[in-house]
């Protein structure tokens, strides 16, 4: 039994099973309104619901028509910095400055990220102080961090908690979480990708599999170490840009594949 998201591609290729009576497996259909902010409500009911099925389908869109088979996890944190106020003219040896404090530990951040390992940093918000003579009192910045390896959560949990700067007026505290663990191509994975390629194979054209930087729900199910396949809506290009477009000659292909691989789970029991 598998999981289907709800693209173009997945609900023609069930009208399709049935106009064309072709066996096809009993399918979940889970609708997701909350995956752009990190899935907080969704992801208990998409590790439930993907417990005992034969296959995950997600149908986000395609990496040049190539299926998403690994996927970076994401971290989303903050760092903020608690200094000591004071006048900047009248009583600058006062204060504490978080702002200084927080320029300082910044390079420390960028420098976690690991191209051996695959783990991008990126501080993309800093915001504080209230006003350009005054010695500021907090400071923040905000950063995302993408890893390929599971393992890399610890390293960079260890190196963020054990941020601090040279003055020990300044107090700095670390928010945040992993909003999702990485996707990685696992056995059962790679085994469903596998079957994809034959089934596009046999229809006439070549499916092909990447690892891409942003996440998606298929990483919930595949640190659950169930088989996965992302990337099988449509085929387009611009994501998140205003020139974002898919191209609408291509779907009726990314229909037959989910035909074909429906039906060859059919064919298991699933």
């Amino acid at each position: 039994m598998p999981y289907i998201g709800p693209l173009t591609p997945s609900r023609r290729a069930l009208l399709l099973l049935r106009e064309l009576e072709l066996p096809h497996p009993s399918v979940r259909l889970l609708l997701n309104g909350d995956e752009e902010i990190g899935s907080p409500a969704s992801r208990p009911h998409i590790e439930r619901l993907s417990e005992d099925v034969s296959a995950t389908l997600v149908f986000e869109a395609a990496q040049d028509g190539a299926l998403k088979t690994a996927r970076k996890g994401v971290g989303l944190f903050e760092v903020t910095a608690h200094g000591v106020e004071s006048h900047a003219g009248l009583d600058p040896y006062a204060g504490a400055s978080a702002i200084h404090a927080l320029a300082e530990v910044v390079p420390a951040i960028v420098a976690l990220g690991s191209h051996e390992h695959g783990t991008t940093v990126n501080v993309g918000v800093i915001s504080g102080g209230t006003g350009r003579n005054v010695v500021a009192a907090r400071a923040r910045c905000g950063i995302d961090i993408r890893i390929a390896e599971p393992a890399e959560m610890a390293r960079i949990d260890a190196a963020l908690n054990a941020l601090a700067p040279s003055d020990p007026r300044v107090r700095l505290t670390v928010g945040g979480e992993w909003n999702r663990p990485p996707m990685v191509a696992h056995e059962a994975s790679v085994a469903l990708f596998a079957r994809a390629a034959a089934i596009a194979a046999e229809q006439g054209w070549e499916l092909r599999e990447t690892a891409v930087g942003g996440a998606s729900d298929g990483n919930f199910v595949s640190a659950l170490g169930r088989p996965v396949l992302d990337g099988l809506g449509a085929v387009g290009s611009g994501a998140h840009a205003r020139h974002e477009h898919t191209l609408l000659d291509q779907l009726p292909a990314r229909t037959a594949l989910t035909v074909g691989l429906l039906n060859a789970l059919a064919a298991d029991g699933g």
